[in-house]
């Protein structure tokens, strides 16, 4: 009862008197809403014994959301597609994160697909609503394009898409006729591609027992596509191994991506992931 005197005699004498909590403050986006959309050869699944979700497509999301109550107090994110479907990154009620160990956003390269639609990706706007303890809520929509950032399409699909195409567009295809040769320290990669929004590429590397064992530098810039007909041959010198040696390789998978929308710098919304094949 003190306090609200003394409040109202501030008042009173003009003084602004601020009487909110500092809790209960509802969330904000404090970065954009990111995506990279994926077409990947089943093999990259099932060679290191992974269950192969029956699909080819496949988004990934990265949502960067704050509180002035902490990242604890975002107790919901769902991001839903122009189709109505949807994918839950936060869920406090059943238990479920996808919150990044950095805590600067939710989501990151967790490949979520769709599976009455295992061949293609909705495109258009795509909504994202966060909700916080208290049931304050906030939403954006976000317009995903086309490879090459291309307009006007619905949908993008894979090359098992056996279904209707009119309103949709492909995705980054899956390079093709893949063959390498191993050097003592570099290797030499050949493929085919027939696409023109296929800008750059880098390949995956394994051991014999095909696990994963370091990746090759980004190569192309524009300049890969063969026209489906002729064969792109690119030497490697420059490899990320860690601790492991060249000696070491013994498979591949050629990653192709778009990203002519983001030139000079670098970026890509669409990423294609070839058959696995050994040296």
């Amino acid at each position: 009862m003190r306090n609200l005197r003394r409040a109202a005699a501030l008042l009173a004498a003009g003084v602004m008197v601020c009487t909110c909590s500092l809790g209960n403050q509802p969330p904000v986006f404090d970065n954009a809403v990111g995506w990279v959309f994926e077409n990947i050869h089943p093999t990259f699944w099932t060679k290191s014994g992974t269950a192969d979700p029956g699909a080819t497509t496949f988004r990934n999301f990265w949502v960067h959301a704050a509180d002035p109550d902490g990242h604890g107090d975002i107790t919901y994110i769902k991001v839903t597609d122009s189709g109505g479907y949807w994918w839950l990154l936060q869920d406090s009620d059943s238990g479920y994160s996808a919150l990044d160990p950095s805590g600067d956003f939710w989501g990151g390269w967790r490949p979520y697909y769709c599976s009455p639609e295992p061949y293609r990706v909705g495109l258009g706007t795509y909504t994202t609503l966060v909700r916080d303890s208290k049931g304050h809520e906030i939403s954006r929509e976000d317009s995903l394009t086309g490879p090459g950032g291309a307009g006007g399409f619905s949908f993008a699909y894979t090359e098992d898409y056996v279904g209707g195409t009119g309103g949709g567009t492909p995705m980054i295809p899956r390079a093709t006729a893949l063959s390498g040769t191993k050097f003592l320290d570099s290797i030499r990669v050949q493929f085919t591609v027939s696409d023109g929004n296929v800008y750059g590429g880098w390949v995956w590397l394994y051991d014999s027992s095909e696990g994963y064992i370091g990746c090759s530098n980004l190569f192309g810039a524009g300049t890969l596509n063969t026209g489906g007909t002729n064969t792109r041959d690119v030497p490697i010198s420059e490899l990320t191994l860690g601790t492991h040696s060249p000696a070491e390789i013994a498979g591949f998978h050629v990653v192709l991506v778009d990203g002519a929308q983001y030139a000079p710098g670098f970026g890509y919304d669409f990423r294609s992931v070839s058959a696995y094949a050994p040296f």
